[in-house]
């Protein structure tokens, strides 16, 4: 019997991965509409006489509406449960780019981008809040760091898919193809993930109120932080570079791929250390990045400000993909595992409205000396934040599978 029973959780846990995979490809997929407005800024000029600020608020649609409606959105997929708020987000988000694919004019692609808009937000914390309850539990910290990089490699994907598909068939032709992927992994998931039982785990540290209340909004606010440093430097990167002497060939857009790399050493992390020590390892993160801050704004550009650049964008990845491997550590009877990722996405949107202005003010008064000082100060205060984190995992033992 001890076998039989042994053989089914076996089963079951393999079904689980399986459907965390699925979700986190679809995840991808979500990234990947999010990113596909700017391979055709060209043809949106040239063909419909967009103006750039045009196109900037087509783009940031979804961006607002995170902003805006992540956090009762997340009560609302709290209250229907992550699999049918998955389900939901995928098919929305699925006609929103069929639409947009198919619209012609500014109010009818405005129209579409804001039901991609309202599936979008669904999905990405629907999709999070499934792998921190359904999958595996010792998997969970990993498939939540990999999840935490959706955004960097959709945005990748879209440009790879433009590179194929633009120049032979046309940009049309990358919207409808960009629908149709996205199409492919949510009827997957619509017809393949079940509603079954959540994988249950177990901690022995009694769960503190304290604790359950206060470590949600500290993890949000360090993942704001983590895009207010991100924003801030990615956006006006290009700028200072233009701007500056160098005596080596930088490319922002081959630096900013560190952050996936950053996002994947952060899961391999996760898959051997006990996922306790996820804070930590996003206060070492933020440690380190004011470190590098120090260097990104110098007045020539050498061999060192390229490596702080490059290792900037690599911990910005380890901070994002810890901070969403922490939610399992954080959730709890108060504050689900929907309502964790709710308070976290509603910070990124935040950061995501107020990063490039705060920036760009920065740099107007005070120069680029003083951008360097506001990420160092960002830095420091994400690794403030973490500190009474990291001392409530020091005494909390790490989750035991129980079913």
């Amino acid at each position: 019997m001890d076998k039989i029973g042994d053989a089914k959780t076996e089963r079951t846990s393999g079904m689980r991965a399986y459907h965390s995979i699925l979700v986190l490809l679809l995840g991808f997929c979500a990234g990947l509409q999010l990113g596909k407005i700017a391979p055709i800024t060209g043809f949106l000029q040239s063909q419909h006489g967009y103006s750039l600020t045009t196109i900037g608020w087509v783009t940031a649609l979804i961006g607002v509406f995170v902003a805006l409606a992540a956090l009762p959105s997340a009560k609302f997929i709290d209250r229907i449960g992550p699999v049918s708020g998955l389900k939901s987000g995928a098919i929305i988000l699925t006609a929103g780019a069929a639409l947009l694919a198919a619209s012609n004019g500014l109010l009818p692609h405005l129209a579409a981008r804001t039901i991609e808009a309202i599936g979008y937000v669904l999905l990405v914390i629907a999709a999070p809040a499934f792998l921190a309850t359904y999958a595996p539990v010792r998997q969970r910290p990993v498939m939540l760091a990999l999840w935490g990089s959706f955004v960097p490699v959709g945005y990748a994907l879209a440009n790879v898919q433009a590179a194929f598909v633009v120049g032979p068939y046309g940009p049309t032709a990358f919207l409808y193809s960009a629908a149709l992927l996205l199409g492919a992994f949510s009827l997957a998931v619509v017809i393949l993930v079940p509603r079954s039982k959540p994988a249950m785990a177990r901690h022995h540290n009694g769960g503190r109120l304290s604790d359950m209340t206060r470590n949600p909004a500290l993890l949000a606010l360090g993942f704001g932080i983590y895009v207010l440093l991100s924003l801030s430097f990615f956006t006006f990167l290009p700028t200072f570079i233009n701007q500056t002497d160098s005596v080596l060939a930088v490319s922002p857009a081959a630096i900013a791929l560190f952050v996936p790399a950053g996002n994947a050493i952060a899961a391999l992390l996760l898959a051997f250390v006990p996922a306790r020590h996820a804070p930590t390892l996003t206060l070492a993160g933020f440690a380190l990045s004011g470190l590098c801050a120090i260097f990104l704004f110098q007045p020539s550009i050498g061999v060192l400000t390229v490596f702080a650049y490059v290792t900037f964008a690599f911990l910005g990845g380890v901070i994002a993909s810890m901070c969403f491997g922490s939610v399992p550590q954080v959730a709890s009877e108060r504050f689900s595992a929907a309502l964790v990722v709710g308070i976290i996405a509603q910070a990124g949107g935040t950061g995501t409205i107020f990063g490039p202005p705060l920036a760009g003010f920065v740099i107007d008064t005070w120069g680029w000396t003083g951008l360097s000082t506001l990420l160092v100060g960002l830095s420091a205060a994400g690794s403030l934040l973490m500190v009474p984190m990291v001392r409530s995992s020091g005494n909390r033992n790490s989750a035991v599978e129980i079913s």
